[in-house]
Protein backbone atom coordinates (compact mmCIF):
# COMPACT_ATOMS: atom_id res chain seq x y z
CA UNK A 1 0.00 0.00 0.00
CA UNK A 2 1.50 3.38 -1.14
CA UNK A 3 2.47 5.74 1.32
CA UNK A 4 0.19 8.42 0.09
CA UNK A 5 -3.19 6.71 0.99
CA UNK A 6 -4.54 8.77 3.88
CA UNK A 7 -7.73 6.84 4.50
CA UNK A 8 -7.52 3.78 6.87
CA UNK A 9 -10.18 2.12 5.04
CA UNK A 10 -8.80 2.38 1.80
CA UNK A 11 -8.65 -0.92 0.02
CA UNK A 12 -11.41 -2.43 1.87
CA UNK A 13 -14.21 0.20 1.20
CA UNK A 14 -15.84 0.82 -1.85
CA UNK A 15 -15.59 4.65 -1.94
CA UNK A 16 -12.20 5.00 -3.31
CA UNK A 17 -10.43 3.40 -5.69
CA UNK A 18 -7.39 5.67 -6.99
CA UNK A 19 -6.49 7.19 -3.11
CA UNK A 20 -2.81 5.03 -3.63
CA UNK A 21 -1.91 7.06 -6.92
CA UNK A 22 -0.69 10.99 -6.50
CA UNK A 23 -3.51 13.43 -7.81
CA UNK A 24 -1.97 14.07 -10.92
CA UNK A 25 -1.84 10.45 -11.78
CA UNK A 26 -5.54 9.99 -11.34
CA UNK A 27 -5.96 12.69 -13.54
CA UNK A 28 -3.80 11.20 -16.24
CA UNK A 29 -5.08 7.83 -15.74
CA UNK A 30 -8.74 8.80 -16.61
CA UNK A 31 -7.27 11.22 -19.84
CA UNK A 32 -6.02 7.58 -20.93
CA UNK A 33 -9.03 5.77 -20.29
CA UNK A 34 -11.18 8.59 -22.09
CA UNK A 35 -8.46 8.48 -25.03
CA UNK A 36 -8.83 4.76 -25.30
CA UNK A 37 -12.88 5.14 -25.12
CA UNK A 38 -13.02 8.36 -27.70
CA UNK A 39 -10.15 7.89 -30.03
CA UNK A 40 -9.05 11.15 -28.88
CA UNK A 41 -7.78 13.08 -25.61
CA UNK A 42 -10.01 15.25 -24.25
CA UNK A 43 -9.85 18.80 -25.54
CA UNK A 44 -10.05 20.49 -22.52
CA UNK A 45 -8.96 18.80 -19.02
CA UNK A 46 -9.99 20.43 -15.55
CA UNK A 47 -8.54 19.81 -11.86
CA UNK A 48 -11.12 19.59 -8.97
CA UNK A 49 -9.60 22.42 -6.46
CA UNK A 50 -10.18 19.79 -3.95
CA UNK A 51 -9.15 16.20 -3.90
CA UNK A 52 -10.80 15.56 -0.56
CA UNK A 53 -13.83 17.05 1.61
CA UNK A 54 -15.48 17.44 -1.74
CA UNK A 55 -18.20 15.45 -1.94
CA UNK A 56 -21.83 17.48 -0.37
CA UNK A 57 -23.44 14.17 0.00
CA UNK A 58 -22.94 10.63 1.70
CA UNK A 59 -25.48 7.93 1.89
CA UNK A 60 -24.22 6.14 4.95
CA UNK A 61 -25.65 2.66 4.92
CA UNK A 62 -26.10 0.64 8.41
CA UNK A 63 -25.77 -2.82 8.50
CA UNK A 64 -25.41 -5.61 11.05
CA UNK A 65 -23.45 -5.33 13.99
CA UNK A 66 -24.48 -1.28 13.91
CA UNK A 67 -22.23 -0.99 11.24
CA UNK A 68 -22.54 2.92 9.51
CA UNK A 69 -20.38 3.43 6.66
CA UNK A 70 -19.99 1.91 2.75
CA UNK A 71 -19.98 -1.20 0.98
CA UNK A 72 -17.26 -3.03 0.79
CA UNK A 73 -15.56 -3.25 -2.78
CA UNK A 74 -17.74 -5.39 -4.79
CA UNK A 75 -19.72 -6.67 -1.94
CA UNK A 76 -22.89 -5.04 -1.82
CA UNK A 77 -23.74 -7.22 1.27
CA UNK A 78 -20.97 -6.52 3.39
CA UNK A 79 -20.31 -3.18 4.62
CA UNK A 80 -17.34 -1.43 6.44
CA UNK A 81 -17.67 0.66 9.38
CA UNK A 82 -15.82 3.91 9.18
CA UNK A 83 -14.68 5.98 11.34
CA UNK A 84 -13.43 8.24 8.90
CA UNK A 85 -14.57 9.07 5.40
CA UNK A 86 -12.04 11.82 3.51
CA UNK A 87 -14.60 12.97 0.78
CA UNK A 88 -17.37 14.87 2.76
CA UNK A 89 -16.40 16.84 5.55
CA UNK A 90 -15.22 16.29 8.80
CA UNK A 91 -18.45 17.57 10.43
CA UNK A 92 -20.54 15.10 8.61
CA UNK A 93 -17.92 12.28 9.80
CA UNK A 94 -18.41 12.66 13.37
CA UNK A 95 -22.24 12.97 12.75
CA UNK A 96 -22.19 9.39 11.17
CA UNK A 97 -20.09 8.34 13.90
CA UNK A 98 -22.66 10.04 16.71
CA UNK A 99 -25.14 8.22 14.70
CA UNK A 100 -23.79 4.78 14.98
CA UNK A 101 -23.55 5.29 19.12
CA UNK A 102 -27.42 6.76 18.95
CA UNK A 103 -28.72 3.78 17.71
CA UNK A 104 -26.68 1.53 19.96
CA UNK A 105 -28.10 3.47 22.66
CA UNK A 106 -31.52 2.93 21.67
CA UNK A 107 -30.82 -0.52 20.43
CA UNK A 108 -32.41 0.14 17.26
CA UNK A 109 -32.30 -2.72 14.90
CA UNK A 110 -29.77 -2.60 12.09
CA UNK A 111 -30.96 -3.47 8.23
CA UNK A 112 -29.75 -6.65 6.97
CA UNK A 113 -29.61 -6.43 3.11
CA UNK A 114 -29.04 -10.39 2.65
CA UNK A 115 -31.66 -11.36 5.26
CA UNK A 116 -34.36 -8.10 4.08
CA UNK A 117 -35.44 -7.09 7.62
CA UNK A 118 -34.19 -4.33 10.10
CA UNK A 119 -35.54 -1.21 11.02
CA UNK A 120 -32.61 1.33 9.96
CA UNK A 121 -31.33 1.43 6.54
CA UNK A 122 -29.91 4.86 5.89
CA UNK A 123 -28.33 8.07 7.22
CA UNK A 124 -27.58 10.74 4.76
CA UNK A 125 -26.15 13.75 4.90
CA UNK A 126 -26.43 16.74 2.46
CA UNK A 127 -24.15 19.75 2.87
CA UNK A 128 -24.21 23.00 1.26
CA UNK A 129 -20.52 23.92 0.77
CA UNK A 130 -21.02 27.41 0.00
CA UNK A 131 -23.55 27.67 2.45
CA UNK A 132 -22.62 25.91 5.47
CA UNK A 133 -25.92 24.43 5.89
CA UNK A 134 -26.70 20.32 6.47
CA UNK A 135 -29.59 18.07 6.06
CA UNK A 136 -29.57 14.67 7.60
CA UNK A 137 -32.06 11.90 6.63
CA UNK A 138 -32.74 8.66 8.65
CA UNK A 139 -33.52 6.51 6.61
CA UNK A 140 -35.88 3.24 7.92
CA UNK A 141 -37.86 0.06 6.92
CA UNK A 142 -41.00 0.36 9.16
CA UNK A 143 -43.22 3.27 9.64
CA UNK A 144 -43.65 5.12 12.63
CA UNK A 145 -46.22 6.89 14.67
CA UNK A 146 -45.36 10.49 14.54
CA UNK A 147 -44.61 11.16 18.30
CA UNK A 148 -42.71 8.06 18.32
CA UNK A 149 -40.17 9.53 15.24
CA UNK A 150 -40.35 12.75 16.83
CA UNK A 151 -38.82 11.67 20.03
CA UNK A 152 -36.60 9.63 19.06
CA UNK A 153 -35.03 11.58 16.38
CA UNK A 154 -34.63 14.33 18.16
CA UNK A 155 -32.69 12.70 20.80
CA UNK A 156 -30.27 11.93 17.70
CA UNK A 157 -30.52 16.01 17.37
CA UNK A 158 -29.45 16.78 20.85
CA UNK A 159 -26.60 14.53 20.53
CA UNK A 160 -25.25 16.69 17.22
CA UNK A 161 -26.12 19.43 19.31
CA UNK A 162 -23.77 18.16 21.75
CA UNK A 163 -20.99 17.91 19.99
CA UNK A 164 -21.40 21.18 18.36
CA UNK A 165 -22.56 20.04 14.95
CA UNK A 166 -24.86 22.48 13.24
CA UNK A 167 -28.13 20.66 11.27
CA UNK A 168 -30.53 23.04 9.18
CA UNK A 169 -32.86 19.94 8.55
CA UNK A 170 -33.56 16.85 10.04
CA UNK A 171 -35.46 14.19 8.50
CA UNK A 172 -37.10 11.19 9.47
CA UNK A 173 -37.83 9.13 5.53
CA UNK A 174 -39.25 5.40 4.86
CA UNK A 175 -38.49 2.92 2.80
CA UNK A 176 -40.67 0.04 3.30
CA UNK A 177 -39.14 -1.90 0.06
CA UNK A 178 -36.27 -4.27 -0.17
CA UNK A 179 -34.34 -2.38 -2.72
CA UNK A 180 -31.02 -1.47 -1.86
CA UNK A 181 -31.65 2.04 -1.73
CA UNK A 182 -31.27 5.07 0.03
CA UNK A 183 -34.72 7.28 -1.51
CA UNK A 184 -37.14 8.37 1.12
CA UNK A 185 -40.67 7.40 -0.09
CA UNK A 186 -42.27 9.38 2.35
CA UNK A 187 -40.92 11.65 4.43
CA UNK A 188 -41.69 13.80 8.04
CA UNK A 189 -39.48 16.65 8.98
CA UNK A 190 -38.25 16.85 12.60
CA UNK A 191 -36.40 20.22 13.07
CA UNK A 192 -35.22 22.97 10.90
CA UNK A 193 -35.70 24.19 7.26
CA UNK A 194 -37.30 21.71 4.75
CA UNK A 195 -34.94 22.88 2.43
CA UNK A 196 -31.42 23.53 2.36
CA UNK A 197 -29.36 26.29 0.08
CA UNK A 198 -26.40 25.34 -2.14
CA UNK A 199 -24.69 28.58 -4.38
CA UNK A 200 -23.17 27.86 -7.78
CA UNK A 201 -21.47 31.08 -9.96
CA UNK A 202 -23.89 33.73 -7.78
CA UNK A 203 -26.93 31.80 -7.88
CA UNK A 204 -28.72 29.93 -5.16
CA UNK A 205 -30.45 26.54 -5.69
CA UNK A 206 -32.61 25.08 -2.60
CA UNK A 207 -32.30 21.28 -2.22
CA UNK A 208 -34.57 18.90 -0.77
CA UNK A 209 -34.25 15.42 0.36
CA UNK A 210 -34.47 13.28 -2.49
CA UNK A 211 -33.18 16.21 -5.07
CA UNK A 212 -30.13 15.36 -7.18
CA UNK A 213 -27.27 17.92 -6.97
CA UNK A 214 -23.60 17.76 -8.67
CA UNK A 215 -22.23 16.07 -5.85
CA UNK A 216 -18.82 18.14 -6.04
CA UNK A 217 -19.94 22.05 -6.19
CA UNK A 218 -16.13 23.00 -6.64
CA UNK A 219 -15.82 21.88 -9.62
CA UNK A 220 -20.02 22.08 -10.76
CA UNK A 221 -19.43 25.42 -11.06
CA UNK A 222 -17.03 25.15 -13.71
CA UNK A 223 -19.01 22.14 -15.08
CA UNK A 224 -22.44 24.60 -15.49
CA UNK A 225 -20.07 27.46 -16.74
CA UNK A 226 -18.45 25.57 -19.56
CA UNK A 227 -21.67 23.46 -20.63
CA UNK A 228 -23.33 26.39 -20.80
CA UNK A 229 -20.53 28.59 -23.38
CA UNK A 230 -21.01 25.29 -25.69
CA UNK A 231 -24.57 25.58 -25.44
CA UNK A 232 -24.19 29.43 -26.51
CA UNK A 233 -27.77 30.29 -25.91
CA UNK A 234 -28.55 33.75 -28.04
CA UNK A 235 -31.98 34.18 -26.40
CA UNK A 236 -33.57 31.30 -28.41
CA UNK A 237 -35.61 28.74 -27.10
CA UNK A 238 -33.26 25.91 -25.40
CA UNK A 239 -34.21 22.72 -24.10
CA UNK A 240 -32.95 21.39 -21.08
CA UNK A 241 -33.33 17.54 -20.66
CA UNK A 242 -33.11 15.82 -17.69
CA UNK A 243 -32.98 19.24 -15.38
CA UNK A 244 -33.44 18.22 -12.20
CA UNK A 245 -33.46 21.04 -9.87
CA UNK A 246 -32.11 23.72 -12.42
CA UNK A 247 -28.57 23.49 -12.19
CA UNK A 248 -28.00 23.97 -15.18
CA UNK A 249 -31.67 26.07 -16.60
CA UNK A 250 -31.12 28.73 -14.44
CA UNK A 251 -28.05 29.59 -15.92
CA UNK A 252 -29.08 29.24 -19.14
CA UNK A 253 -32.49 31.21 -18.43
CA UNK A 254 -30.44 33.98 -17.99
CA UNK A 255 -29.81 34.40 -21.89
CA UNK A 256 -32.77 32.53 -23.46
CA UNK A 257 -36.19 31.47 -22.88
CA UNK A 258 -35.26 27.75 -21.60
CA UNK A 259 -38.34 24.42 -21.51
CA UNK A 260 -37.21 21.92 -18.38
CA UNK A 261 -37.79 18.71 -18.74
CA UNK A 262 -37.66 16.45 -16.29
CA UNK A 263 -39.83 13.02 -14.74
CA UNK A 264 -39.56 14.08 -11.04
CA UNK A 265 -42.39 15.96 -9.54
CA UNK A 266 -40.24 17.32 -6.71
CA UNK A 267 -37.34 18.12 -8.96
CA UNK A 268 -39.47 20.61 -10.97
CA UNK A 269 -41.61 22.06 -7.67
CA UNK A 270 -37.56 22.92 -6.44
CA UNK A 271 -36.89 23.96 -9.74
CA UNK A 272 -39.24 26.43 -9.79
CA UNK A 273 -38.79 27.93 -6.70
CA UNK A 274 -34.99 28.22 -8.01
CA UNK A 275 -35.56 30.35 -10.89
CA UNK A 276 -37.82 32.25 -8.79
CA UNK A 277 -35.08 32.85 -6.14
CA UNK A 278 -32.42 33.79 -9.45
CA UNK A 279 -34.98 35.92 -11.22
CA UNK A 280 -35.53 34.05 -14.40
CA UNK A 281 -39.19 34.53 -15.94
CA UNK A 282 -38.41 32.92 -19.44
CA UNK A 283 -38.90 29.24 -18.61
CA UNK A 284 -41.46 26.19 -18.97
CA UNK A 285 -41.51 23.71 -16.79
CA UNK A 286 -42.64 20.14 -18.12
CA UNK A 287 -43.28 17.18 -15.58
CA UNK A 288 -42.74 14.23 -18.13
CA UNK A 289 -40.13 11.40 -19.29
CA UNK A 290 -38.17 12.59 -22.14
CA UNK A 291 -38.75 9.89 -24.00
CA UNK A 292 -42.63 10.94 -24.52
CA UNK A 293 -41.59 14.03 -25.80
CA UNK A 294 -42.88 13.60 -29.37
CA UNK A 295 -40.56 16.57 -30.91
CA UNK A 296 -38.20 19.53 -29.49
CA UNK A 297 -38.77 22.47 -31.25
CA UNK A 298 -35.31 23.95 -31.10
CA UNK A 299 -31.67 24.38 -32.65
CA UNK A 300 -30.46 24.00 -29.08
CA UNK A 301 -30.59 21.22 -26.46
CA UNK A 302 -28.64 20.62 -23.12
CA UNK A 303 -28.92 17.11 -21.75
CA UNK A 304 -27.61 15.78 -18.43
CA UNK A 305 -29.30 11.98 -18.23
CA UNK A 306 -28.29 9.60 -15.23
CA UNK A 307 -25.78 6.87 -15.40
CA UNK A 308 -27.39 4.70 -17.93
CA UNK A 309 -27.70 7.13 -20.39
CA UNK A 310 -30.42 7.95 -22.37
CA UNK A 311 -33.29 6.12 -23.45
CA UNK A 312 -34.00 4.87 -27.31
CA UNK A 313 -36.56 6.38 -27.52
CA UNK A 314 -35.15 10.11 -26.13
CA UNK A 315 -32.09 8.59 -28.89
CA UNK A 316 -34.42 8.72 -31.56
CA UNK A 317 -36.36 12.10 -30.45
CA UNK A 318 -33.14 13.73 -31.02
CA UNK A 319 -32.43 12.21 -34.45
CA UNK A 320 -36.08 13.24 -35.54
CA UNK A 321 -35.92 16.73 -34.11
CA UNK A 322 -32.32 17.39 -35.50
CA UNK A 323 -31.55 20.50 -33.31
CA UNK A 324 -28.27 21.83 -34.61
CA UNK A 325 -25.91 21.84 -31.01
CA UNK A 326 -27.02 19.34 -28.46
CA UNK A 327 -24.03 19.75 -25.00
CA UNK A 328 -24.03 16.15 -23.61
CA UNK A 329 -23.23 16.23 -19.68
CA UNK A 330 -22.74 12.43 -18.43
CA UNK A 331 -21.30 10.83 -15.34
CA UNK A 332 -20.58 7.76 -17.08
CA UNK A 333 -18.24 7.82 -20.32
CA UNK A 334 -19.06 4.10 -21.54
CA UNK A 335 -23.18 5.15 -21.80
CA UNK A 336 -22.43 8.68 -23.29
CA UNK A 337 -19.97 7.05 -25.88
CA UNK A 338 -22.57 4.85 -27.04
CA UNK A 339 -25.94 7.35 -27.38
CA UNK A 340 -23.01 9.15 -29.47
CA UNK A 341 -22.44 6.55 -31.51
CA UNK A 342 -26.09 6.02 -32.03
CA UNK A 343 -26.82 10.03 -32.30
CA UNK A 344 -24.03 9.58 -35.10
CA UNK A 345 -26.02 7.85 -37.61
CA UNK A 346 -28.43 10.40 -37.61
CA UNK A 347 -25.77 13.31 -38.67
CA UNK A 348 -24.24 13.94 -35.60
CA UNK A 349 -20.65 14.87 -35.49
CA UNK A 350 -18.59 14.96 -32.14
CA UNK A 351 -16.75 18.57 -32.51
CA UNK A 352 -15.50 18.62 -28.91
CA UNK A 353 -14.96 16.90 -25.85
CA UNK A 354 -14.34 18.19 -21.77
CA UNK A 355 -13.19 16.22 -18.79
CA UNK A 356 -13.58 17.66 -15.69
CA UNK A 357 -12.54 16.01 -12.61
CA UNK A 358 -15.65 16.17 -10.71
CA UNK A 359 -14.59 12.61 -8.28
CA UNK A 360 -11.19 12.51 -7.12
CA UNK A 361 -9.66 9.20 -5.67
CA UNK A 362 -12.39 7.66 -7.39
CA UNK A 363 -12.41 5.70 -11.09
CA UNK A 364 -15.63 7.94 -11.96
CA UNK A 365 -15.72 10.78 -14.93
CA UNK A 366 -17.36 13.80 -15.72
CA UNK A 367 -17.37 14.53 -19.40
CA UNK A 368 -18.81 17.47 -21.73
CA UNK A 369 -19.72 16.31 -25.14
CA UNK A 370 -20.51 19.27 -28.01
CA UNK A 371 -22.40 17.68 -30.72
CA UNK A 372 -23.12 18.88 -34.05
CA UNK A 373 -25.29 18.71 -37.39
Amino acid sequence: MSFLVKCRHYGVCGGCQLQHLPYREQVELKVSRLEKLFGFEPHEVYESPRRFYYRNRMDYVVGPGHVVGLKERGKWWRYVDLEECLLMSREADLAKNVFREFIKAEGLEPWDAKAQRGFVRYLVIREGKFTGERMCTVVTFKPMEEGDYRALFSKFLELLEEKGIEVTSLYWGLNPYVTDVSYSFETRLIHGAPLIRERLLGNTYLIGVNSFFQSNPYTAELLVKKAVELLEPDGGKVYDLYCGVGTFSVEIGKHSKVVCVDSESEAIELLRENMRLNDVEGYEALNVKVERLRKLDTDKVLLDPPRSGLHPKAVRLLARSKPKTVVYVSCNPKTQKRDITMLSRAGYKLEHLIFIDQFPQTEHMETIALLRQ
